[in-house]
C-alpha cells in the first residue's frame, strides 16, 4: 500500500536539534577527575576504618575448587562445612602434614554442610576424604540461610559460563588492589543493611553479621584478623550477635508444642538419612568421610549443649551413618583450645589445632 505521506513532507517533519557550543572535551575530562578523586577519597576512607583489599568469598571463588573435586581420589582431602571449617583449619599445615594436594576448601558461611556434601555424594567421579565440620544448629536445619546459602554455590558451579570465566580474573584483581569494593562490608546494599531498625509486629530484623572478621585467599583460606582477635570490646559485640543467630526460632502460636517438636525431629531423621546415602556412596567408590566437631566457647558452647545436645545429634549421626569422627571435647590436646568471639580459632591457634587434629587423625588411622 503506497504511503500517505510523500518523501518531501517527511523530511519537513524532521526534527533538527541543534548542540550548543561547550567544551565537550574539558566537560569529560572534569567529570572524570572528579569520579577519581571521589574514588580515591572513598578508598582512602575505607583503608582509614581498617580495610585492606581483600578477596570476597563469593560463589566465584568456590567453583574452580569445586571444579577439581570432580575426579578427586582418596588421596584428595576436601573440606565441607560452616564457618568453623573455615576458619579453623589452616590449609598450610594441612598440606604439609599429608604430604599430598592442596586441600580443597568448600566450606561455606552460616551453612549446613548438608547440600555440599550431598552434591559431592552425587558427582560419580568423586571419591576424596571428605572431612565434613559439624555446627550442631547448622547441620540440623531443614531449611532457611542455612541450606539456601550453599545452594547459591552450588547453582553458579551447575551455571558457570565463559562470561564467568572471563569475568573472574579480572574481578579478582579489583580485588587484590581496592579495599572499597568488599563485598560482605562495604557495597550499598551491605551498607545498607547495616541500618540499625527495630523489630516490628510481624517484621523481625534478622540478626547481622560481624563485619571485618577475617581475610580470604585464592585457595579460601581464611584467618581471623589479628587486630580483631585483640581488640576485646570488638569480641564481646561479636559474641552478642551470635547469640540470637544461634538461639532456635520462637515456636508460632499455629502449632502446639507437640506438633513444632515432631516437625524438627522429622526433619533430623530425614537429615540423618541423607547423611548416610553420602556416606554409603562416597566410600562405596573407595573414598572417605570423617565428622570433626570442631570447639565453640562461652555463651555459643552453652547454646549448642542446650538446644543441640551430644547424645542427640553427634552421637546418633556416627551411629546412623558409621562414619567416624572427632569431637574436639573428647581430645585434652583440644579440648583447651578458646574462641575469642565464642565461634572460631584466631590464626595462631588454627595452626596449633590443625597440627594436633592431623595427628589424631593420623593416630585414629583416618589419615
Amino acid at each position: 500500500m503506497p504511503s500517505s505521506i510523500s518523501s518531501s513532507d517527511a523530511r519537513e517533519h524532521e526534527i533538527h536539534r541543534a548542540i550548543p557550543e561547550r567544551g565537550w572535551l574539558g566537560m569529560a575530562a572534569t567529570a572524570a577527575i572528579l569520579a577519581i578523586a571521589a574514588l580515591i577519597g572513598w578508598e582512602l576512607h575505607v583503608r582509614g576504618r581498617g580495610y585492606e583489599p581483600d578477596y570476597d568469598n563469593t560463589p566465584g571463588l568456590w567453583v574452580p575448587l569445586r571444579a577439581k573435586a570432580s575426579g578427586a581420589t582418596r588421596e584428595q582431602i576436601v573440606l565441607v562445612g560452616a564457618s568453623r571449617t573455615l576458619f579453623d583449619i589452616d590449609l598450610d599445615v594441612l598440606q604439609q602434614a599429608t604430604g599430598g594436594a592442596r586441600p580443597l576448601q568448600l566450606a561455606t558461611v552460616g551453612s549446613s554442610p548438608m547440600p555440599i556434601f550431598t552434591h559431592l555424594a552425587e558427582d560419580p567421579t568423586y571419591a576424596g576424604t571428605t572431612i565434613v565440620g559439624v555446627v550442631p544448629g547448622l547441620l540440623a536445619a531443614p531449611a532457611g540461610p542455612p541450606i539456601e546459602t550453599p545452594k547459591k554455590f552450588i547453582t553458579k558451579y551447575e551455571n558457570w559460563s565463559p562470561a564467568d570465566a572471563w569475568e573472574l580474573p579480572i574481578s579478582l584483581w579489583l580485588q587484590e588492589h581496592l579495599a572499597f569494593i568488599h563485598e560482605q562490608d562495604l557495597r550499598l546494599p551491605a551498607l545498607i543493611g547495616r541500618i540499625e531498625l527495630k523489630n516490628r509486629a510481624n517484621a523481625r530484623v534478622p540478626p547481622r553479621l560481624p563485619p571485618n572478621l577475617a581475610t580470604i585467599d585464592l585457595d579460601r583460606r581464611v584467618r581471623m584478623a589479628e587486630w580483631a582477635r585483640t581488640d576485646e570490646v570488638y569480641m564481646r559485640e561479636i559474641q552478642q550477635i551470635w547469640i540470637p543467630l544461634f538461639t532456635p526460632p520462637a515456636k508460632p502460636d499455629v502449632f502446639t508444642d507437640e506438633q513444632w517438636a515432631k516437625m524438627f525431629a522429622d526433619a533430623w531423621d530425614a537429615i540423618l538419612v541423607q547423611a548416610k546415602a553420602n556416606v554409603e556412596a562416597i566410600t562405596a567408590r573407595g573414598g572417605r568421610v570423617i565428622f570433626v566437631r570442631h570447639p565453640s566457647s562461652g555463651g555459643v558452647l552453652e547454646l549448642e549443649e542446650k538446644y543441640n545436645p551430644r547424645a542427640k545429634f553427634w552421637d546418633r549421626l556416627l551411629e546412623e551413618t558409621g562414619a567416624p569422627g572427632i569431637y574436639w571435647a573428647d581430645y585434652p590436646e583440644l579440648a583447651d583450645f578458646e574462641c575469642p568471639e565464642w565461634s572460631h580459632l584466631s590464626a595462631a591457634d588454627s595452626v596449633e589445632y590443625t597440627k594436633r587434629l592431623v595427628a589424631i587423625l593420623k593416630r585414629e588411622r583416618l589419615l
